[in-house]
């Protein structure tokens, strides 16, 4: 098990060449979170804007999406960057996006879907099929380098009750934490988040939730090469 204070919570790799690119696209990255922070229209989701921040960084990656929207609307409320509005700016800009946990969708995202064969791992698959066969399909829809995008409402409000849209029959626990084992251990992941916490009063069970599941994803990333030969002798 990693010691949780030998983690390096941002890796920017050992490549001196790159190293000023990765730094400027920090910064980017860095600014567009500031300005989220006070500007509501910012805030709306800077997932893509992040995502294309990486991208900038370590050339081209591939996206996992966990959520139980697809966020795949062209515009919502007038806005072409609202949080159901990420993955459709991703997909227009040229990712590769996989789709896990999804239950909720509208019209116009299962055209978009059908149209251009966007890889979606539906919740239901997920839950009641084979860990092996949905997990597989992930991992065959990315490429080798991986950005992971955790909406908490991609877990079931069971456990995550503190989000903003939440949606019945959604990942457990140690489903999710399988999935994202697997994605680390098989692929390189250049960065990560968890968005949509939205705290409730006088209960921090979802704050937790997802700061543990920050910690495991910080520990797949430092033991990955142990979770490849692990993958490797099963």
């Amino acid at each position: 098990m990693a010691r949780l204070a030998t983690l390096t919570v941002m890796d920017l790799g050992a490549s001196a060449r790159h190293e000023q690119a990765k730094l400027e696209a920090v910064e980017d990255a860095a600014a567009v979170l500031d300005r989220a922070r006070s500007d509501y229209e910012a805030a709306r989701d800077a997932r893509d804007r992040v995502v294309r921040a990486a991208v900038k960084a370590f050339g081209p990656v591939s996206v996992l999406q966990v959520d139980a929207h697809a966020d795949l609307r062209d515009t919502y409320e007038g806005s072409a960057y609202s949080h159901a509005c990420a993955m459709r700016r991703l997909v227009d800009y040229g990712l590769r996006v996989a789709h896990a946990g999804i239950r909720s969708l509208c019209s116009e995202e299962a055209r978009l879907i059908a149209g251009r064969g966007l890889p979606v791992i539906w919740a239901r698959d997920a839950v009641s099929g084979p860990d092996g066969e949905w997990i597989a399909k992930a991992l065959g829809a990315l490429g080798p380098r991986v950005y992971v995008t955790v909406d908490i409402d991609g877990l079931d409000p069971s456990l995550v009750p503190g989000t903003g849209t939440p949606e019945p029959g959604g990942l457990g626990w140690y489903p999710l934490l399988r999935l994202l084992r697997a994605v680390f251990g098989a692929r390189e992941v250049v960065a990560a988040d968890i968005v949509e916490v939205v705290p409730v009063p006088g209960m921090v069970v979802s704050e937790f939730v997802a700061a543990r599941l920050a910690v495991k994803m910080l520990a797949y990333h430092r033991l990955r090469d142990r979770i490849r030969t692990d993958c490797a002798e099963s």
